[in-house]
């Protein structure tokens, strides 16, 4: 349902920002899946004030190219900062394409020192541009603007959540213009990994330079009521034929859904089978993923839940965010074992009779040695609509379903063609041969 703001000030914000009817939709849209008041929307200038300091010092001192002339490459890759490293698998599947990966500035800038380093070493071009004051400022003038055409004497929650994104946007606007300069030869693909909030004036300039562009899906939806929907961008590239029904459910051309896979899933480069390296030697193993405000509780529960009833279990961490993640748990690890990350995923798994999954991209591992498991799902208490064609479990039910698990020879079970269905293709060398269709034709 649109925002009420944008339904009374439609015609003022037009006017006042110099936008068209498409992009207050947008606007009006990305505000409503706003489910909170986040310090970023509520103080944006002095956010993206201290971001633009921190980025405009810190990258130069670490030699990070923030903008750069793209010509001659097949396709760009459009993404953003974060600490799970998404856009990592785009090179498991681009093959000899030949590309550069543009990352947008947020907050997690220490996330791009990494990524830089990564790309170098790969010998990628990768550029970090960054927010600049004066464009803050320039952002905060026409925002001052549009609140005294407004006359609003004072604003609810529900228009400074407005006034946020819209603040958000007119920021976000002036680096895409920054980075197209860069790009007006550029011939090839325009691949977006997302095509909301950060990214939506990048839709919004490609369209307007009339360039189209591509959302690349990395995951499949863990619910139908997504932020993925409606699709702002030309086409996506999606998981399986499940998110294809349900863009096209919302809206979207047939034609321009396009069954992909799932890269995100696609954990190893060589692609190379899973095998059991070793024989079961635990009951149960509990994966996890990066812990994080959402996800800690239901963490919690599920590792002192299984330590008061289970003896044989072995704990495996997200190898990168371990060291963090066990100083968050230390009291609910107390006495159970946890992996030495010496061993693979692969051997951890076939080490285990039975698996309790806090990660999706592990699932495919587990799936690959068929064994019984079920997903914890991280947002707890919030009235979603979950996919129920895996086995899941939420704060509500974990104890039930954990135990049915233990006490059942098979709990559920799937073979990799039935995973494939349910979350897409995740073989690299056909993921690998798709993209290079679709870039190429």
């Amino acid at each position: 349902m649109e925002n009420l703001f944008f339904t009374r000030y439609r015609d003022i914000i037009k006017a006042s920002l110099g936008i068209d009817d498409d992009i207050v939709d947008k606007l009006a849209f990305e505000t409503s899946r706003r489910k909170g008041y986040s310090y970023v929307l509520k103080h944006p200038y002095l956010m993206y004030g201290l971001l633009a300091i921190i980025t405009n010092i810190l990258y130069p001192l670490k030699r990070i190219k923030k903008y750069g002339l793209i010509t001659d490459k097949e396709f760009v890759l459009v993404s953003c900062p974060d600490s799970v490293f998404r856009t990592k698998t785009i090179g498991c599947i681009a093959g000899s394409l030949s590309y550069s990966v543009i990352y947008l500035p947020n907050f997690h800038f220490f996330s791009a020192l990494r990524y830089n380093k990564y790309f170098k070493k790969k010998r990628i071009e990768a550029f970090f541009p960054t927010i600049r004051l004066k464009e803050v400022v320039a952002a905060k003038r026409k925002m001052n603007q549009l609140k005294k055409c407004l006359n609003v004497s004072k604003f609810g929650k529900e228009e400074l959540i407005a006034l946020g994104v819209i603040a958000n946007f007119l920021i976000y606007d002036y680096v895409t213009k920054n980075i197209l300069k860069n790009t007006s030869d550029f011939k090839g693909k325009w691949i977006l990994e997302h095509d909301k909030f950060y990214f939506t004036p990048m839709v919004v300039n490609l369209h307007q330079m009339g360039k189209t562009c591509t959302m690349l899906q990395h995951g499949c939806f863990m619910e139908i009521d997504s932020d993925f929907f409606p699709l702002f961008c030309d086409k996506v590239l999606c998981c399986s034929e499940r998110e294809r029904n349900a863009y096209i459910d919302c809206g979207v051309n047939p034609f321009n859904v396009i069954v992909f896979g799932a890269p995100l899933q696609t954990l190893k480069e060589d692609n190379k089978e899973f095998l059991p390296s070793r024989k079961n030697c635990y009951e149960l193993l509990i994966l996890l993923t990066a812990v994080n405000d959402e996800s800690i509780q239901s963490v919690k529960s599920v590792l002192s839940f299984v330590k008061d009833n289970y003896d044989s279990v072995l704990v495996r961490f997200r190898p990168r965010s371990k060291k963090k993640d066990e100083k968050l748990l230390k009291t609910e690890l107390e006495g159970m074992k946890v992996s030495d990350g010496k061993s693979t995923l692969s051997e951890d798994i076939a080490s285990c009779n039975k698996v309790i999954s806090f990660s999706e991209d592990a699932n495919v591992a587990v799936i690959e040695h068929n064994k019984p498991f079920i997903y914890v799902h991280s947002w707890l208490g919030e009235n979603r609509t979950l996919r129920r064609d895996l086995p899941y479990a939420t704060i509500d039910n974990y104890k039930e379903e954990i135990m049915k698990l233990m006490g059942q020879d098979f709990y559920s079970t799937f073979s990799k063609e039935q995973y494939r269905d349910i979350v897409g293709e995740t073989d690299v060398e056909v993921l690998k041969k798709r993209f290079e269709d679709y870039i190429r034709n």
